[in-house]
């Protein structure tokens, strides 16, 4: 079995035949794990749709809760079976998410669907951390962002920017910089309700 050790750019990965593993780091945030496999055997990929998605979704869904009961750290942030046949996975934690735990999860999830016979052929299984970019869907989420930039799209079209200083229950309380022709610039905090919110993303700084 080959193995090959790249880094690149603070990307760092070990890749086999069946199964990958990424490891990124970038300035004051970590994106840790991906781990990604083709599980179900050698029969060729297939189109799953429908009824049968959401059979899967639910069911990955009770697996990976199963696996992290024990790890109240950790959370689950979303499952998507798509038309590619890829089965994707992405868990968090309160202070980030180890490879480690990203290739547990991903051991339990394919070995319990192969038993139950959950997906009868080939997929590609990725269990990894929300990568750079990825909006923020869980208020745990914005929990652990917080003093980071953000970038929050408004219903109406709006983006503000600006550093994450509150999280409650009903939303966000972000701080940015406003500067009015001929005067100076002034920090100024600004509130925004969770249902106002269509999108946010984190803003990372690789410098």
């Amino acid at each position: 079995m080959k193995k090959l050790n790249r880094s690149k750019k603070g990307l760092s990965f070990t890749s086999r035949s069946d199964c990958v593993i990424a490891f990124l780091i970038c300035k004051n945030i970590s994106y840790i794990c991906t781990v990604i496999e083709v599980r179900g055997g050698k029969s060729p990929l297939f189109s799953i749709t429908g009824e049968l998605v959401m059979q899967i979704e639910k069911r990955v869904t009770e697996l990976v809760e199963e696996k992290i009961s024990d790890r109240p750290e950790l959370f689950l942030v979303e499952v998507k079976m798509l038309p590619n046949n890829k089965l994707i996975i992405h868990v968090d934690g309160d202070e980030g998410i180890t490879i480690q735990d990203c290739a547990a999860i991903s051991r339990h999830v394919g070995f319990h669907l192969e038993e139950e016979n959950t997906i009868d052929k080939a997929y590609n299984l990725e269990v990894s951390s929300p990568g750079v970019g990825e909006p923020l869907k869980l208020k745990r989420q914005y929990d652990k962002n917080i003093g980071r930039d953000l970038s929050v799209k408004l219903a109406g079209g709006e983006i503000k920017e600006g550093k994450l200083l509150f999280v409650d229950d009903n939303g966000i309380t972000i701080e940015a910089k406003v500067k009015e022709k001929g005067k100076k610039a002034v920090l100024v905090e600004t509130g925004i309700d969770f249902n106002s919110i269509t999108e946010t993303k984190v803003l990372i700084s690789f410098k």
